[in-house]
């Protein structure tokens, strides 16, 4: 009866323990913490970097460049003509580093224009956090929300570390375009 009483609580133990590590964030990377926006880029698009700062076209060329390589499921290409501008604004918001405007059609893409926050001392003076902002916001653009995990996606993250797409971003864009 001891040996029945001892297994069984042992298996129960066991069940909370995997329940609770296995639904913990030490595992997040195999659950669904990405958000979708619920649009999408029908095909491959176009753009055109509009500021007359260097350093903000640059940050938007790399923001560029990292998701081509990232996934492969949309290119973005250069084009002086494209209606697809990213570019810059001055806003004395003390919180908003960039902003992505998206508009779409039955869900598709047709138009995004993007803009870093140039009045944002680390917009102005971090490379890094340029980047990591130029990617969080084209990540809107590709149909990615706001979340709280690790991600470029998330806006808590620490834009001097974090200045590539993450696991999650990434899955994110899988449960979009595949």
């Amino acid at each position: 009866m001891k040996k029945v009483v001892l297994v069984s609580m042992v298996s129960i133990f066991s069940l909370i323990f995997v329940t609770f590590n296995f639904g913990s964030e030490n595992f997040s990377h195999t659950a669904k913490a990405y958000s979708l926006k619920g649009w999408h880029w029908p095909g491959n698009m176009t753009y055109a970097t509009t500021s007359s700062f260097i350093e903000i076209d640059a940050s938007w060329i790399d923001a560029v460049n990292v998701w081509n390589r990232r996934q492969d499921h949309r290119t973005i290409n250069y084009n002086a003509n494209s209606s697809n501008h990213l570019t810059d604004e001055y806003t004395t918001s003390s919180s908003r580093y960039g902003v992505m405007s998206t508009w779409s059609t039955d869900g598709e893409v047709y138009r995004f224009y993007g803009r870093l926050n140039r009045s944002m001392y680390d917009i102005k003076n971090n490379s890094r956090v340029r980047q990591s902002t130029a990617i969080h916001e084209l990540g809107h653009s590709l149909g990615l929300g706001h979340t709280s995990s690790y991600a470029i996606m998330n806006t808590s993250r620490d834009r001097r570390e974090l200045i590539e797409p993450t696991f999650d971003d990434l899955n994110g864009m899988d449960a979009i375009y595949d």
